[in-house]
């Protein structure tokens, strides 16, 4: 089950979500300070301009945290088309091919709710790639960078 976590609840358990969040940061973040982009990510999340997900499983003993996601929205103003944005994506133990299509049909809910027509991710990883690819409609890009 896939929860939005509340602010509270991101204060509260902060320094285990900014490790997770810390493993899966875009690469648009090299060259700054990790400590900064983290300190301006939890004041988005606080804010709400940016938004914490816990992948969750019940178990016998309470919950299992499967995965730390984050997510915002992006306005290109070129083609005027809002864009759900997967920011980082932590996995916390191996994840089953019914956690991911959980997964993509929460955040596909979340961005209707939003008023998104699109969503991305930043992603090196084979596995998500191959993944995405088979969710109908799907194109995978490359995302070229570099330092200036």
């Amino acid at each position: 089950m896939l929860v939005k976590l509340l602010p509270d609840q991101i204060a509260q358990y902060w320094d285990g979500l900014k490790q997770a969040i810390r493993q899966a940061l875009p690469p648009i973040v090299q060259g700054k300070p990790v400590e900064d982009v983290l300190n301006n990510i939890l004041t988005a999340l606080l804010e709400g301009s940016m938004f914490c997900w816990a992948l969750c499983e019940l178990q016998d003993k309470g919950f299992l945290l499967k995965a730390v996601i984050t997510t915002t929205t992006m306005f290109d103003a070129c083609s005027g088309a809002k864009c759900f944005l997967v920011y980082s994506m932590t996995g916390l133990v191996p994840l089953s091919q019914e956690d991911w299509i959980d997964c993509h049909e929460a955040a596909i809910k979340e961005a209707r709710r939003t008023g998104c027509t699109f969503m991305s991710c930043y992603t090196q990883n084979p596995a998500i790639i191959n993944t995405a690819n088979k969710f109908p409609g799907t194109e995978v890009w490359s995302y070229v960078y570099g330092p200036i």
